[in-house]
């Protein structure tokens, strides 16, 4: 992926949805039935999925959730090929080059969209905060909110989503509208029961953590040593999960497909040339083996699968 899409969020589509009329009148009942029968299927897979993973990652010594070095959120979702699943926070620098100001008033676009009337869906691993003075009045958490708290990843994209613009630099993309906010995680039922009720759009700042990935403790002697998620058996080039189409994708495909007026949007991810130096840890062992940087030299293949 080129250096610029790293900033770059699919954010921009969030006021287009404007445009498109109510889902409930354009959706059978039919539809709606088959949307919540889904949402029960993937509340109850992902429970059982969840539930064993737990179990697992604490006969294996693996954290269910942390906050990594550098602020951001890590959740175990489940196990997938033997390994852990982790979702982490995405996208942190998105608003900037959206382009969504011309849809505003008096933008380049004169078609004077601000959100108003509408409500967006916004999954996060943490809360964001609704007392914010961007954000006021106009967040409802519609769960528990998780065990992380509020967190600054989830008030920062909320800000993008919905931010009032009492500062000026804060407006966000749709700045009239409110916002319904979930926890990442048991997503895909609350995203399939959310479209049947209505929902036209939500966004999702959040992938699972591929190829070079911080630090851990690895070895022995428990060395702190950069990691590489990538399984050296499937190729030694990069992590086979970048770009992968697996489990997790089919969800949110059987999702869109059964609501078509509801639209999905998904961070990129923030890979692009993350690497890290020979000796380094993979799985639970250290290895002494180059391994290119995320993307390559040309900083392409780097979008974060779903799997």
């Amino acid at each position: 992926m080129p250096t610029c899409c790293k900033r770059f969020s699919v954010l921009a589509l969030l006021l287009l949805f404007v445009a498109i009329p109510d889902a409930v009148a354009q959706m059978s009942p039919e539809q709606q039935q088959q949307l919540i029968q889904l949402a029960d299927r993937l509340e109850q897979q992902y429970e059982t999925e969840h539930a064993q993973a737990v179990e697992r990652a604490r006969e294996l010594g693996l954290p269910v959730r942390k906050k990594l070095p550098d602020g951001r959120l890590m959740f175990l979702e489940r196990f997938a090929y033997g390994r852990p699943m982790y979702i982490v926070d995405q996208n942190r620098v998105a608003a900037q080059t959206s382009g969504t100001a011309a849809l505003h008033p008096e933008g380049s676009d004169s078609l004077s969209l601000t959100g108003e009337g509408q409500t967006l869906g916004m999954w996060e691993i943490g809360k964001a905060r609704g007392s914010h003075r961007e954000l006021e009045d106009r967040i409802t958490q519609q769960d528990a909110g998780g065990t992380f708290g509020t967190a600054n990843h989830a008030t920062h994209v909320a800000g993008i989503m919905i931010g009032a613009g009492v500062r000026d630099q804060a407006q966000g993309m749709s700045y009239e509208a409110n916002l319904d906010a979930y926890t990442a995680g048991d997503g895909n039922g609350e995203m399939s029961r959310a479209a049947s009720n209505g929902l036209q759009v939500s966004n999702h700042s959040y992938g699972y953590l591929v190829g070079w990935a911080g630090k851990r403790e690895c070895g022995p002697n428990n060395e702190e040593l950069r990691n590489w998620l990538g399984d050296p058996s499937v190729s030694g080039e990069e992590d086979w999960k970048f770009g992968y189409y697996g489990g997790a994708a089919k969800r949110w495909d059987r999702i869109a497909y059964r609501a078509p007026y509801y639209l999905i949007t998904k961070s990129a991810g923030n890979e692009v040339g993350d690497n890290g130096p020979e000796r380094h840890c993979e799985g639970n062992q250290i290895v002494n083996v180059n391994r290119p940087p995320d993307g390559g030299q040309n900083g392409f293949d780097s979008v974060s699968g779903r799997d």
